[in-house]
């Protein structure tokens, strides 16, 4: 038979209700006897491979699923007894304006993003909402460069959508003494009429009506007592002039009639037009071609009527025939001046290039024949009268 002598001091389990050893053994209040000290009972057994009440059986009565992997979801699942712990991500994009940061997991959830993070698309030629696109949504104001000097970019003439819009008719009244100019100006809102009034409308319209005189008589003054010249206004635009002895009327059908046409427009001697389709409406398409008279060469242009303003302007396009390439943009304007008509022709071609190429051929020389002709055969003889 064998004698257990409990000593005080001696670990024990109490009378709880788990099996650890979590007391002592110590004398009782009367003296009389030995107790334990451990009357605890709050071990609970947790999904952690450890035998919490130990009972010598782990984890039981618990359905674990430890995947020995913490993910963010506010459980423990590695099983360590701490839940969600040390874990930390990326976040964020560094395209456009934003940054990468990071996050912290808490409680199943994913903190703030400590980078920078995307705002909303401003116009400052900045990706803010960070889509790889700048300036998204707002709409675009295309800049064009002002080649001629006029204060007007856009060398096609074509209009601005982003800026408002006016109609605006003239009427010029013959006086003794010149032309009287009135206009009246339509807009299509109050806010229309306000928006180009503040930006100065009515002041360029001044100064403008201003230079009327002053430039007639410097296109006057250019053209007056001279052969056929060029002046080259930009990298791609060429003025042509010349004082025509006879009315804006006269030079104008001379310009538009093929029969008239086929007598003067010939170039140097030599020549003559065997064809001369002309476009008489906005939108259709003419022909001209040239053959030498030793019939070993030809060449020929063709475009389309994109203005006519009979008998004061006109406004074509211009190609050569069978040369593939751009058009030229070609603006006449027949002025009534004293002595004649100003004639001027405002070429814009669409490179530096072509430019240089078409004046080294001896177009202005080529010309002034053909107005030294029309002056003396077509002019000078008494024209029909059609209609």
């Amino acid at each position: 038979m064998t004698t257990l002598i409990l000593l005080p001091g001696m670990a024990c389990d109490g009378a709880d209700t788990d099996v650890c050893v979590e007391g002592m053994l110590m004398c009782s209040v009367d003296g009389a006897s030995v107790v334990c000290s451990d009357v605890t009972s709050s071990t609970v057994e947790t999904c952690n491979s450890i035998d919490d009440d130990c009972d010598t059986r782990v984890d039981e009565g618990l359905t674990c699923s430890c995947t020995g992997v913490e993910i963010c979801n506010n459980l423990d699942d590695d099983c360590d007894t701490r839940i969600d712990e040390n874990l930390v991500r990326g976040c964020g994009t560094d395209v456009g304006e934003c940054a990468v940061g990071t996050q912290t997991c808490g409680t199943g959830t994913w903190g703030a993003c400590s980078g920078t993070g995307p705002t909303a698309e401003a116009c400052d030629g900045l990706d803010n909402d960070c889509d790889g696109v700048a300036d998204e949504g707002f709409p675009l104001v295309p800049w064009y460069a002002d080649l001629d000097g006029d204060g007007f970019g856009d060398p096609a003439g074509d209009p601005n959508p982003a800026m408002p819009t006016m109609r605006i008719t003239f009427h010029f009244e013959g006086t003794p003494t010149g032309a009287r100019f009135r206009s009246v100006t339509t807009f299509p809102s109050v806010e229309a009429m306000e928006q180009l009034v503040q930006m100065g409308m009515m002041e360029g319209m001044r100064s403008a009506m201003g230079q009327i005189d002053s430039v007639l008589a410097d296109l006057a003054s250019f053209a007056a007592s001279r052969g056929t010249e060029s002046q080259l206004l930009s990298d791609t635009q060429v003025r042509v002039s010349r004082v025509i002895r006879g009315s804006a009327a006269q030079v104008w059908r001379a310009h538009h009639e093929p029969a008239l046409m086929q007598r003067w427009l010939l170039g140097p001697d030599g020549w003559t037009m065997p064809v001369c389709e002309v476009a008489t409406e906005v939108g259709q398409r003419y022909r001209y071609e040239w053959a030498n008279t030793a019939g070993s060469q030809r060449f020929g242009f063709e475009g389309e009527l994109l203005e006519s303003a009979a008998p004061y302007r006109a406004v074509t396009t211009e190609q050569m025939i069978g040369i593939d390439g751009p058009a030229t943009r070609n603006e006449l304007t027949l002025t009534p001046v004293q002595g004649g008509t100003l004639m001027s022709l405002l070429i814009t071609y669409p490179n530096k290039e072509l430019r240089d190429m078409i004046l080294g051929t001896g177009m202005t020389t080529g010309m002034e024949a053909s107005y030294v002709r029309l002056e003396r055969e077509v002019l000078g003889a008494p024209l029909a009268v059609t209609g």
